[in-house]
């Protein structure tokens, strides 16, 4: 059994909690306003909207599903993905997401990972990229 935490011990790792949440929901939130933008101007190439189709579909299964190992690496994708589609962005709207989308793959892993053993923020994701999805089949009507 592992020794109770003191109060400050606890304090702490609740506000290392609840800043790697916000920056987790600050990063959805980057990602979201990238894609939805070059989506909504139809910016983004074919060949990007399809894996992001693809991307999108696999993590909101996963998180359905609670297969942790593929939603990191499906998260890490779409990350990957719009970090590329940032590009497409004018120079004001970029300016907007820029330092949250400038983190290191590495760092936005271990992010992810320490999300993955709660419920609520799984569903969350599950949720962001439904909601991204419903975006694409909107825009292909």
């Amino acid at each position: 059994m592992a020794p109770a935490l003191s109060s400050p011990q606890r304090l702490r790792r609740e506000d290392i909690l609840r800043k790697t949440q916000q920056l987790f929901l600050e990063l959805l939130d980057a990602i979201s306003f990238v894609l939805e933008s070059v989506l909504d101007d139809e910016r983004i190439p074919p060949e990007y909207m399809l894996k992001l189709r693809y991307m999108l579909s696999k993590l909101s299964e996963a998180c359905r599903e609670g297969k942790k190992e593929i939603i990191l690496q499906s998260f890490l994708e779409i990350y990957k993905l719009s970090r590329e589609c940032l590009n497409l962005l004018p120079f004001d709207e970029r300016d907007v997401v820029e330092d949250v989308l400038r983190e290191s793959p590495e760092r936005i892993k271990r992010i992810v990972q320490s999300i993955l053993s709660d419920k609520v923020l799984i569903n969350t994701l599950g949720n962001f990229a439904e909601a991204l999805l419903q975006e694409i089949y909107e825009e292909a009507k």
